[in-house]
């Protein structure tokens, strides 16, 4: 049982940080596209 529990953890541990990097990316892409909208409207 305890390596099941060990095996979950860090299944959900992976979710996680996977979750956070492309939240990330998403957030740098967002970023970009407003900085290149800004530009085209000046």
């Amino acid at each position: 049982m305890a390596g099941t529990t060990a095996f979950v953890w860090v299944l959900l541990g992976g979710c996680v940080v996977a979750i956070t990097a492309v939240l990330a990316r998403a957030r740098v892409e967002i970023t970009r596209i407003q900085e290149a909208a800004e530009r085209r409207r000046k």
